[in-house]
């Protein structure tokens, strides 16, 4: 079941008929957990025949209404709104990816560890993204967040002597991968490679008030901080490179403890393809690539909600493994506890005859048994 901000939501969006269709089509995604539309299509539990529930899907996926500025961003500023504190700095992290043969640029707000998708598009060309197509992506996520302090974390094919100003000029922090080629200068002295500065394992150094540029001429980035950082050699694991990051933040340990938040884009990626929602299998127009994107955004949400709402209900050691003693991190993300846990309640919901059985069999575990069933009740909202 949707959440009930959900609900309220989508039904003043769209028609009843087409409330119910997405309400359908998201929990067959929950379910089943796919997003090629044959597969989707063919699980999804509408009462007529095949063909006519793909073209039923098809058709849905063209409504004018589904699109980013009227069906996500109001969800993306509920939820900033109810989880993320006014003074709370908000990390976005923007990257590119390709899924078949769409180049997707997307940036997200780093969330536990994973990442809230907030806007995407698909790129006319195949590559590395330009200037215009890096605004495009970011200013109405800054217009939509205007009231909250902003962090963009972002990989080298980012670091612009444009996108760096753009943002120091808007007061949003930045953290911006330096590729080692990159020259920087200090006062009064000459550009200097980054390449030269020899770092190893377990050297950092914090540069402050540097102009940087990609090639020894005059013009380049406004002053900013490098941080650079090369990690340690942990046993026999020696770190492929160092880190050189371009920044506005104050001190090096900010800057490193920033720039690691960046693989939340990472997660985000993995969450949609095989660690999710499969859409490396999509197959689709251009037109309903971005709804098939708006419908993993929106599984996505709901799915991190519902893990939410398990730890809070301390039933997350039904919906996975819980965290050892000996590891700093949960082994189960609250997104992958909002995935399973749903999935393990409806069968338990469906084989309840049968576990009645088990029960009567099994008297020594009855205490746990029905504490397990009426567990699966509470997850699924039953009373």
């Amino acid at each position: 079941m949707l959440p009930q901000f959900y609900q309220t939501f989508f039904r003043h969006l769209l028609t009843q008929r087409q409330y119910i269709l997405l309400s359908l089509l998201l929990q067959t995604l929950q379910t089943h957990k796919h997003l090629c539309l044959g597969k989707l299509s063919e699980a999804l539990p509408l009462p007529i025949q095949a063909d006519s529930r793909k073209t039923a899907v098809q058709r849905f996926l063209l409504l004018e209404r589904l699109n980013i500025l009227e069906a996500w961003f109001p969800l993306v500023l509920y939820l900033v709104r109810e989880y993320f504190s006014p003074h709370h700095v908000l990390k976005l992290a923007i990257d590119r990816t390709t899924w078949w043969h769409y180049n997707v640029l997307s940036v997200v707000l780093v969330w536990e560890r994973h990442a809230l998708p907030l806007h995407w598009i698909l790129l006319e060309h195949t590559g590395n993204s330009d200037f215009t197509d890096q605004q495009l992506l970011l200013l109405p996520v800054f217009q939509l967040l205007s009231n909250y302090k902003l962090r963009l974390l972002a990989d080298r094919e980012f670091c612009s002597i444009e996108l760096a100003n753009w943002l120091h000029r808007r007061g949003v922090e930045l953290c911006l991968r330096l590729r080692v080629s990159a020259n920087f200068q200090q006062t009064d002295k000459e550009f200097v490679c980054l390449s030269s500065l020899n770092l190893h394992p377990g050297i950092s150094l914090f540069i402050q008030g540097v102009r940087v540029t990609k090639r020894r001429m005059r013009k380049g980035f406004a002053r900013f901080n490098i941080a650079c950082h090369y990690a340690e050699q942990v046993r026999n694991m020696r770190p492929a490179e160092g880190w050189y990051i371009l920044t506005n933040l104050p001190s090096l340990q900010k800057a490193i403890d920033a720039y690691k938040e960046r693989w939340g884009i990472e997660v985000w990626h993995k969450d949609v393809k095989s660690g999710g929602y499969h859409l490396e299998g999509v197959r689709v127009s251009f037109e309903r690539m971005m709804r098939v994107l708006l419908l993993a955004a929106i599984a996505w949400s709901m799915a991190m909600l519902k893990g939410l709402e398990l730890r809070k209900k301390r039933l997350d050691k039904y919906g996975g493994r819980p965290q050892e003693n000996q590891r700093e991190l949960a082994r189960h993300s609250s997104f992958r506890l909002g995935q399973y846990a749903q999935v393990w309640a409806q069968q338990v919901e469906q084989w309840w005859e049968l576990l009645e059985e088990l029960v009567v069999a099994c008297p020594s575990k009855v205490k746990y048994y029905r504490r397990g069933m009426e567990a699966a009740k509470l997850i699924l909202g039953r009373t």
